[in-house]
């Protein structure tokens, strides 16, 4: 797992680390249709590429069906619970924050988190029969979780200057709503919203870092 907050460089790390030919990353369309791209993912992309925008709206990189992309899409796209829900509905204020952390979450709604991710992987799995490699900075907070669900797991952290991750991460939320909304954004609460999963991220790693040994 490859964690931090959002604009830290993550992206960067999961790129590089693919490079590496025994790990394998979930791409854009695996995460955007994680139940059928075992099935659609050939024609469906070769059929809808042209419509597929160039650049990412937030920072301007290289957008394809084919490039690496955070699980937690994949969690979306399985109506399970998220905070990336905000992108639809930025005006409705925060939904899912908690599992930023997996606080007071109830028992049952953790064992369907838990088995939709198990599902995910599960597909990946048959399809790649390699190591997988999961980027997504919401992970940053869910170590004991992933854990528990994945003992022998290794994460990478990656961290760079709040005084920049914060306004790119801003930035990146207006794009996205922007690009996306089913809602027209006022971006009223858009600061208050990115400090506090700030905030509930790394109360979740503070409190779980210490699960992990230095082979991981």
């Amino acid at each position: 797992f490859v964690i931090g907050h959002w604009r830290s460089g993550t992206t960067l790390v999961q790129e590089l680390m693919t490079l590496d030919d025994r790990l394998v990353c979930p791409n854009t369309f695996q995460c955007f249709a994680p139940r059928s791209f075992l099935l659609t993912e050939p024609w469906f992309t070769r059929l809808t590429w042209p419509l597929l925008p160039r650049r990412r709206p937030m920072d301007n990189m290289p957008m394809s069906w084919n490039a690496p992309m955070e699980d937690e899409f994949a969690l979306l796209a399985m109506g399970l619970p998220t905070t990336y829900r905000w992108v639809a509905f930025p005006n409705e204020g925060p939904r899912h924050i908690d599992y930023l952390n997996m606080q007071g979450i109830p028992a049952s709604e953790l064992k369907r988190w838990e088995a939709g991710l198990r599902e995910f992987v599960l597909y990946l799995n048959f399809r790649f029969r390699k190591q997988l490699l999961f980027k997504s900075p919401p992970h940053t907070g869910r170590i004991a979780r992933l854990l528990k669900m994945y003992p022998r797991a290794r994460f990478v952290h990656i961290t760079r200057d709040p005084f920049r991750f914060i306004p790119s991460t801003i930035h990146m939320w207006a794009a996205l709503s922007h690009a996306n909304a089913l809602q027209s954004p006022d971006n009223g609460r858009l600061r208050s919203f990115v400090f506090d999963c700030f905030e509930r991220l790394y109360r979740g790693f503070d409190r779980d870092r210490h699960l992990l040994d230095s082979r991981q």
